[in-house]
């Protein structure tokens, strides 16, 4: 059947595959982006008062995410309990909590720390993170702290992504730069897995063909959140015929602003179909 390749491209992408465990996009990275936000303000007022720093909010985040594989060694005393709706519980750490303050302590003894105020907010980000992982493997029988983990480091990357877009020229409504968020952050891993594979093709082939993987997967959950029926293998078969036309539709968008969706849909359909 013509979806079963794309069926197994995502099972054999690691990265893709996380696109089950993160779920909808609307109950975790609003939080996430909410924390983010405030541990930022934070920061910000603080080196008002001490302007020795020399990163910005985002480079100390992206050092914290590069090494979240090794955070399930951050020692946290508890994880918060699970949450109604899944992804709510990204709550600020206080400025006292012992787990941020040990953690930034051990911070300061690595080789790339930085100031106090930069070792605190790394550690708040880490310590969030290992947080929500064990929040995610306890509420999840089949998710291990492993994959939690990954999780929790996903939902924070794109929210810092989404944010991005969100302040940049081209934002959109909130979903729509979740979204597109979430198909870059996914689509940097699966590339590299399939540059690593023996059909590999240039940079910007493995590229494109990871892109098109992440946004057939995206359609297929949007697919499923509108209720749209059908047989599993007819979802996919659409999912990977719309995929490209989504890809376009939102380049189209940021382009030609003044244009509707329909307007787009209707002109990236001609472009990739005729």
């Amino acid at each position: 059947m013509a979806n079963e390749t794309t069926q197994q491209l995502v099972q054999d992408g690691a990265s893709i595959a996380l696109l089950s465990m993160l779920g909808g996009p609307i109950m975790a990275v609003p939080s996430a982006v909410k924390f983010l936000g405030n541990a930022y303000k934070r920061w910000r007022e603080a080196r008002e008062s001490n302007p020795s720093s020399v990163e910005d909010p985002g480079q100390i985040t992206a050092t914290a995410l590069e090494g979240s594989d090794a955070l399930p060694a951050v020692q946290v005393t508890a994880a918060p309990a699970p949450a109604a709706h899944d992804g709510v519980a990204y709550e600020q750490p206080t400025q006292d909590d012992p787990d941020v303050a040990r953690r930034a302590e051990e911070i300061a003894q690595l080789p790339d720390h930085g100031t106090d105020i930069d070792n605190w907010l790394r550690a708040e980000v880490e310590v969030t993170i290992a947080r929500r992982a064990a929040e995610i493997s306890s509420s999840k029988s089949n998710v291990s702290l492993a994959d939690g983990q990954r999780q929790a480091a996903l939902e924070l990357e794109i929210a810092q992504r989404a944010q991005e877009i969100a302040d940049s020229s081209e934002a959109r409504d909130d979903l729509t730069n979740w979204v597109r968020a979430e198909r870059e952050v996914l689509t940097r891993p699966r590339a590299y897995e399939i540059a690593h594979t023996a059909d590999s093709g240039t940079a910007d082939e493995n590229w494109l063909r990871a892109e098109l993987e992440v946004a057939t997967v995206q359609r297929v959950r949007d697919l499923l959140n509108k209720g749209e029926t059908g047989s599993e293998d007819e979802l996919w078969a659409r999912a990977e015929h719309e995929a490209p036309i989504v890809v376009r539709a939102e380049r189209l968008a940021r382009e030609h602003p003044a244009n509707t969706d329909d307007e787009n849909w209707a002109i990236a359909k001609r472009e990739v179909y005729g």
